[in-house]
């Protein structure tokens, strides 16, 4: 793939833009769509802090850890683990990773694709 080949998802549907000439086309790529499939499965594209507050409950509910046993683990207050799972923009930055980090959920940053 060169430079300019990059992969766009469409309503579930992928797309590698390729080019002619100084023209971009896009063609349906059934390779990328199945990796879509399997990637959409692990991992959410987080819109928010409302977002990402319900991931962090969702996966704390999932491996059996109450908001006050994650407040005795981590040293957190309940009211401010409860402020992050709704997801108040006030909540600091670096008490939401160790909470993630406690829990064992991972944040990935990537750049978004263009053609």
């Amino acid at each position: 793939m060169n430079g300019k080949d990059r992969f766009h998802y469409l309503q579930n549907i992928s797309f590698q833009c390729k080019w002619k000439g100084s023209f971009p086309y896009f063609e349906e790529d059934t390779e990328v769509a199945e990796m879509e499939k399997n990637f959409s499965n692990r991992y959410r594209h987080l819109r928010g802090t409302k977002d990402l507050g319900q991931q962090i409950r969702r996966h704390r509910k999932k491996v059996g850890i109450t908001q006050e046993g994650l407040a005795l683990q981590t040293g957190i207050s309940r009211p401010t683990i409860r402020a992050i799972e709704l997801g108040k923009e006030t909540a600091q930055f670096g008490l939401v990773l160790q909470i993630c980090a406690d829990i064992g959920l991972d944040i990935f940053v990537r750049e978004q694709s263009e053609c």
